[in-house]
């Protein structure tokens, strides 16, 4: 399949797709530059700097079984992670280099300008809005076309669930927007 006469869009869900995300775009961009031609990304309740409580809930949410084991593992989850903090704040100071909030840096210094998407929540309580909204902004200043749909009440990743068709408007009319100038179909002919 001929990739370069077909339109790429990425739609990443929370900071798990957003980290699938960077590395395959960095691998697109380092293997293939002329092949792959990103036209746009959708980003769904991501990306956001990780905090304790929501590091906590999403590993709750995460994690089947009864109460006292969710909480154990969410236990184990956090003091890992707490020790993997050290351990970067600790090679920062004496390499000089710091890693803080490595996958939200990354994505925010990515070289690709393709207009991007960002559909979140000012009650999700894993991924926090306003860091969602400060790496919008960011990207605006880089110079990328940015559009933004802030939600006042749906969950984590459930923005479609709740809010269905104005979801669906504004993902479908992303897509025609960045298509329309090849002439690469009209989505709006879509079944739902």
């Amino acid at each position: 399949m001929k990739f370069d006469k077909h339109p790429i869009f990425f739609h990443i869900f929370s900071n798990g797709g957003a980290t699938v995300y960077r590395y395959v775009s960095e691998l697109m961009r380092k293997k293939h530059p002329e092949e792959f031609k990103i036209k746009g990304c959708i980003f769904d309740s991501c990306p956001a700097k990780v905090r304790a409580s929501g590091f906590v809930r999403a590993t709750l949410a995460m994690t089947e079984g009864n109460i006292v084991k969710k909480y154990m593992i969410a236990l184990v989850a956090l003091l890992r992670a707490t020790l993997l903090g050290v351990y970067s704040a600790m090679l920062s100071f004496f390499t000089g280099k710091i890693n803080y909030y490595r996958l939200w840096n990354a994505l925010l210094e990515e070289p690709n300008i393709c207009p991007q998407l960002f559909l979140f929540s000012k009650a999700d309580n894993v991924c926090c809005w306003d860091t969602i909204q400060e790496f919008a902004d960011g990207r605006k200043k880089k110079g990328v076309d940015v559009q933004v749909v802030l939600f006042e009440d749906s969950a984590h990743v459930k923005h479609m669930v709740t809010y269905r068709e104005e979801y669906l408007k504004h993902v479908y009319n992303f897509i025609d927007e960045n298509t329309a100038a090849e002439g690469a179909g009209d989505i709006n002919n879509h079944e739902d």
